[in-house]
């Protein structure tokens, strides 16, 4: 699709804790331009977009998003030759991708942003962004929220920084994604066996210890709600579950006073609803 057929609707603020999207449209080259500028900053807290559309006279929230105009992608901590990997399957579209503030050689942190050749209502951008975790699953899974903010293109002093775009791609059809599975119905809690109640535990421990710094937290969460609904059901020991799962999130990074805090809210929450 040619970069003039269509505006692209995106939401700027001022700053991390804005609420208030300044609305406006941009040219797909002015977006390019845009985030191949990087700022040098003290600090990454600045302005940030969201490539969506948002009506007049609403604070920023998924429930006032009415469509998504481009798929950002966050990709962190990647090694060299899967991020070869990655460039070569985007390399037909357009796309623009920049190194965000805590990028460095060692570890390198990309953002990508491709247009669409339509925008998705985003009631629909679940299951369009479901179907983009099929197609490049190592991006950030916390990029599906359509109202999440991404900081503009800035590095520290003397940080290092690299940006790279393909105008005159052809914009992501998301019609042309993989279909995603279909999710399988979930067994009720009192038809499940001992054995499949410890696969499960560990099954979450693997995937809290090995999750990203984008995605721990919320991995933390859902193993907590769902062993918690396990252990009010009887199937697993919960202190198991919580010296398990404390295990695992030291183990990806998280600080154990906020890992602790989290674990015994979440077990109890799951275990009210069980």
């Amino acid at each position: 699709m040619s970069a003039d057929v269509r505006l692209l609707d995106i939401a700027y603020f001022e700053g991390r804790t804005s609420r208030n999207p300044i609305r406006r449209r941009s040219t797909w080259p002015d977006l390019v331009k845009l985030l191949r500028t990087h700022d040098t900053a003290a600090t990454k807290d600045g302005m940030c977009f969201s490539p969506v559309a948002y009506p007049r006279g609403v604070t920023r929230g998924k429930a006032y998003v009415e469509s998504v105009s481009c798929l950002a992608l966050d990709f962190d901590h990647l090694t060299p030759e899967r991020w070869v990997e990655i460039v070569c399957k985007l390399a037909p579209l357009a796309s623009v991708a920049y190194t965000t503030y805590s990028h460095t050689d060692e570890a390198p942190r990309w953002r990508v942003v491709l247009p669409l050749v339509a925008s998705v209502p985003a009631a629909q951008w679940p299951e369009v962004f479901a179907r983009v975790r099929v197609w490049l699953p190592d991006a950030d899974r916390q990029c599906g929220d359509c109202s999440r903010l991404y900081y503009l293109p800035s590095h520290p002093a003397g940080g290092a920084w690299e940006t790279a775009a393909n105008v005159e791609g052809e914009w992501l059809d998301v019609r042309e994604l993989p279909e995603a599975p279909k999710p399988r119905p979930r067994k009720p809690i009192e038809a499940v066996t001992t054995a499949e109640a410890d696969a499960a535990l560990w099954k979450w421990v693997r995937k809290v210890e090995q999750a990203s710094k984008g995605e721990r937290n919320a991995l933390l969460n859902r193993a907590a709600w769902w062993l918690g609904s396990l252990a009010a059901a009887g199937k697993v020991d919960e202190g198991s579950v919580q010296s398990w799962l404390l295990a695992a999130a030291l183990a990806c990074g998280l600080d154990e006073r906020g890992a602790k805090a989290t674990i015994a809210s979440v077990l109890k929450a799951g275990r009210s609803k069980a």
